[in-house]
C-alpha cells in the first residue's frame, strides 16, 4: 500500500513538473510574438536580409530606426548594407552616429566600431580605421575581439611598433607568446631599414628579432641579405646555412642565394661541399639531392643527375618535382621511353604542393611569413591542390 501511494506521490509531481515546463515554453512563444508584433520592421529586415532582399531589408531598417527599441541595432545593419552597395561615406556617417549614444550596450557599441572601422577601409582610408578600433579599445576596455581586429589593422598597414604593442597587450589575455610574431614584426622593420639601405638599422632589428626567437627563419635569411649586401659572402652563406639547418622546410629559400651567390663567384667546388656536409647531417634530404642534382646537369654529369633525382624520388614518393626533373634529364640523355613512363605517373598524380591563405583564398608557389594578398603574418601555409 505504501509503495503504491509512493509512486503515486512521484507521478503526480512528475506531472507538475512537465506541466510548468509546458507554460514556461508556451509563454516563451507568446513573448516572442509580441515583440516581433511590437517591433516588426526590425524583424522583418532582418528576415529580408536573410533572404538576400537588401533593398527592402534596407527599407524595413529605415522605419524601424524611426520607431522602435530596435532603433539602434538598424543602424548598425542599415549601415552595413550601406557598405555592401558601395555607399560608405553614408554607412561611416550612419555608424559614427550609432557610437555618438552615451549608453548603448558594450557589444553594440563594439560591433559598431568594427563596422565602423569596416567602413572607412572600404573608403581607403586605414588610418581612420585603425583609429576608429582603437578608439573602441579605449572606450571599451582591452576586449580580445577589438585587440584582435586592431592588430591585424596594425599588421596589414605594416604599423610594426605598435602591432608589436597590442600582441603583448593580447598575450596578457590570452597566456600565448607573442615573440615568434614580435621576431617577424622586427623582420619586417628590417626589410623596409634593408630597401632603404639603411643597414644598421636592419641589422639591429634583426638581432633583436633573433633574441625574441632564435629559430625565425625569416629573421636569418634577412640576416644573410644584409651581410650580402655589406659585400661579406662569407658571412651571409654561413647564416643562409643556418636556416637550412635549423628551418629545413625554409631550406629552398636559403639554396636559392646561396646557388646564385656561389655561382657568380664561380666556387662551384664549394655549392658540392655544402649539399654534401647537409646530406651527411640529413641523408635522403629531398630539397639538397634536387640541387644537387641540378647542379650535376649544371657542369654536364647527366648521369649523375638522373640518379641523384631518383635518390630523392625515392626518398619522397609522393612528391613530383624530383620525378619531373628525372624525366626532363632522361630525355636530355634522348631516352623517351622511361622519361614517358615518369610523365604518365606525374599526370595521373596530378597534386602538387603549394601555399595557401586561408582566409583570403590566395595560393602560390613559394612560402612567405606574410600573406601577399591580405597581408596577414603566417597565415601562408602549405596545403595540396589538384
Amino acid at each position: 500500500m505504501t509503495s503504491t501511494a509512493n509512486t503515486s506521490i512521484l507521478l503526480g509531481l512528475l506531472a507538475i513538473v512537465l506541466l510548468i515546463l509546458m507554460l514556461l515554453r508556451v509563454d516563451q512563444r507568446r513573448k516572442r510574438r509580441q515583440r516581433q508584433r511590437a517591433y516588426p520592421e526590425y524583424v522583418e529586415g532582418l528576415h529580408l536580409l536573410l533572404r538576400g532582399r537588401k533593398d527592402a531589408a534596407a527599407r524595413a531598417f529605415r522605419a524601424a530606426i524611426e520607431s522602435g527599441p530596435y532603433a539602434l541595432e538598424a543602424r548598425l545593419r542599415l549601415g552595413d548594407l550601406l557598405r555592401a552597395r558601395g555607399a560608405v561615406e553614408q554607412a561611416a556617417r550612419l555608424h559614427e552616429s550609432l557610437l555618438s549614444f552615451p549608453s548603448i550596450p558594450v557589444a553594440l557599441r563594439r560591433d559598431a566600431a568594427l563596422a565602423l572601422a569596416d567602413d572607412h577601409k572600404a573608403a581607403g582610408k586605414s588610418e581612420a580605421s585603425i583609429d576608429a578600433i582603437q578608439r573602441a579599445v579605449t572606450a571599451i576596455g582591452n576586449d580580445e575581439m577589438l585587440l584582435q581586429r586592431l592588430l591585424q589593422a596594425l599588421e596589414e598597414n605594416g604599423r610594426w611598433d605598435r602591432a608589436m604593442d597590442a600582441a603583448r597587450t593580447l598575450e596578457k589575455m590570452s597566456a600565448r607568446s607573442v615573440k615568434p610574431r614580435a621576431a617577424l614584426y622586427r623582420v619586417e622593420r628590417a626589410r623596409e631599414a634593408l630597401a632603404s639601405g639603411n643597414l644598421r638599422r636592419a641589422r639591429a632589428d634583426l638581432r633583436k628579432a633573433l633574441v625574441e626567437d632564435p629559430k625565425c627563419g625569416p629573421a636569418r635569411l634577412l640576416t644573410g641579405d644584409a651581410f650580402f649586401q655589406e659585400g661579406d659572402l662569407d658571412k651571409a652563406v654561413a647564416e643562409w646555412l643556418r636556416l637550412a639547418e635549423d628551418v629545413p622546410e625554409l631550406a629552398s629559400l636559403a639554396y636559392s642565394r646561396i646557388e646564385p651567390a656561389l655561382y657568380d663567384s664561380g666556387d662551384y667546388g664549394r655549392i658540392l661541399a655544402i649539399y654534401n656536409s647537409i646530406l651527411q647531417k640529413r641523408p635522403g634530404d629531398v630539397e639538397t639531392l634536387c640541387r644537387l642534382a641540378r647542379h650535376d646537369e649544371r657542369i654536364g654529369s647527366l648521369e649523375k643527375a638522373v640518379e641523384r633525382a631518383h635518390q630523392a624520388s625515392e626518398s619522397a614518393p609522393g612528391t613530383i618535382y624530383p620525378r619531373s626533373i628525372m624525366a626532363a634529364y632522361l630525355c636530355d640523355l634522348n631516352r623517351p621511353k622511361p622519361a614517358g613512363i615518369l610523365c604518365r605517373e606525374i599526370a595521373q598524380q596530378a597534386q602538387s604542393e603549394v601555399y595557401r591563405c586561408p582566409h583570403c583564398g590566395i595560393t602560390g608557389p613559394d612560402f612567405a611569413w606574410r600573406c601577399p594578398s591580405c597581408l596577414r603574418i603566417g597565415s601562408f601555409v602549405r596545403s595540396k591542390s589538384g
